[in-house]
């Protein structure tokens, strides 16, 4: 074993580029960075566009029902009543604001 270290040794040392060997090339090679391309950002960027679709969100009766009855309680408090149909069924104030006019207009008030 120890010999064939030795080998890989010297095999080495004789690659190595030393001052005293031509002190110019010795010089280029320690002094000059190597070019390297740049890392790619991962393609284009994502868009809006690109996300999933997701299929809008269904209200049941029950829940137009209670809102309806929030809505004769509270008036137009809708921080209240959002805050009121998300304990009871998750939904929340951007779906209410989305589906307030669409019920209203139903409704006819």
């Amino acid at each position: 074993m120890p010999a064939a270290k030795a080998e890989k040794r010297s095999a080495s040392a004789e690659c190595e580029l030393k001052p005293e060997d031509d002190d110019e090339d010795f010089e280029l090679l320690t002094t000059q960075k190597p070019k390297r391309a740049r890392k790619s950002k991962g393609g284009r960027p994502k868009k809006d566009s690109d996300a999933p679709k997701t299929a809008p969100y269904a209200w049941s009766p029950a829940q137009d029902e209670y809102l309806l009855e929030l809505y004769k309680e509270h008036g137009k408090d809708f921080a209240l009543m959002t805050e009121k149909l998300n304990q009871k069924f998750g939904v929340t104030s951007k779906m209410v604001s989305n589906h307030w006019p669409a019920l209203s207009k139903r409704l006819g008030q």
